[in-house]
């Protein structure tokens, strides 16, 4: 089972998450190319317009930009699932990003609910 890779952010950057799709001998190979199916805001509600394929770099490297918007609104966690199939099995594989977003150098302010 694997765990979801934690990246971090501040508001208004881009980060880009990166997949490698290998084979039983732990070699990148190009089998299909993964695609991020969905994007969820810190407040749970998917991003419009997914899914979305990846962009190849490499053989069996591939990259997706995701564009954090500024703002408060957008402070917390977001999350990104990508799918590729195993390209030994052909088994559905899924990958969770995590990207937690603050202000720079933790300053914030929080008012109660």
């Amino acid at each position: 089972m694997s765990q979801a890779i934690p990246l971090f952010a501040n508001p208004g950057q881009t980060v880009t998450i990166v997949v490698q799709t290998l084979d039983g001998y732990g070699e990148r190979v190009d089998d299909n190319i993964p695609v991020v199916t969905d994007i969820f805001f810190p407040d749970r509600t998917p991003a419009d317009n997914f899914p979305q394929n990846m962009v190849k770099i490499d053989t069996g490297l591939y990259t997706f930009n995701v564009n954090i918007p500024s703002g408060s609104d957008y402070l917390g966690t977001f999350i990104a699932n990508v799918k590729f199939n195993d390209p030994d099995t052909g088994n559905v594989v899924w990958q969770v990003f995590t990207i937690n977003v603050a202000r720079p150098f933790g300053n914030s302010t929080a008012t109660p609910i």
